[in-house]
């Protein structure tokens, strides 16, 4: 990606993480609450964005609660969060490195 900013791609991968916090964090609510239709909303939001980053299991994991959160009474939610909070902590790792091997970052 070229768009004459300097650290462009530093910035969406930042704003990629700070939302997936977020969004991680109130799935977490969701299935603590047993809130389906919740949980399917942010996982849905989030398994979206997923895709640009390569992020395939995260979104698999998405995909899983969203399933999950259609079923009720909502069922082994945390299970499947805890996978899910463990393979953002990956892609967070991944995504952080990148852009300290970015040729734009100061």
């Amino acid at each position: 990606m070229d768009t004459g900013d300097e650290g462009f791609v530093n910035k969406i991968i930042e704003l990629f993480l700070v939302d997936t916090d977020e969004r991680v964090a109130a799935m977490k609510v969701a299935a603590e609450k047993g809130d389906g239709a919740e949980l399917k909303r942010v996982a849905h939001a989030l398994k979206g964005s997923c895709g640009h980053f390569g992020a395939a299991r995260l979104a698999a994991l998405c995909r899983k609660m969203e399933q999950i959160g259609t079923r009720q009474p909502v069922e082994n939610a945390i299970g499947t969060y805890l996978e899910l909070e463990a393979e953002a902590g990956r892609v967070r790792v991944a995504l952080e490195a990148a852009k300290e091997i970015s040729p734009t970052t100061p």
